[in-house]
């Protein structure tokens, strides 16, 4: 990742990286662990499952935040 011109780099990250250094603007997503839902997998069976760990207050939960954005 980096940036071409006058581009805004943007990342959403669950763990640190390097990459995240060349970003103008970071926002922490969190992971799986940190929140609950279900998945079809390709058989079609839907499995459900439950958080593990709260997440940090700042951190964003991805499909909420795309759907802020949208």
């Amino acid at each position: 990742i980096s940036s071409l011109g006058s581009a805004t780099v943007i990342q959403l990250a669950s763990f640190e990286s390097p990459q995240e250094k060349r970003a103008d603007i970071l926002i922490p997503i969190s992971t799986f662990l940190e929140r609950s839902g279900s998945f079809t997998n390709f058989e079609g069976t839907t499995n459900c499952f439950e958080k593990v760990f709260e997440k940090p207050e700042l951190v964003q939960h991805a499909g909420e935040l795309f759907g802020r954005l949208a």
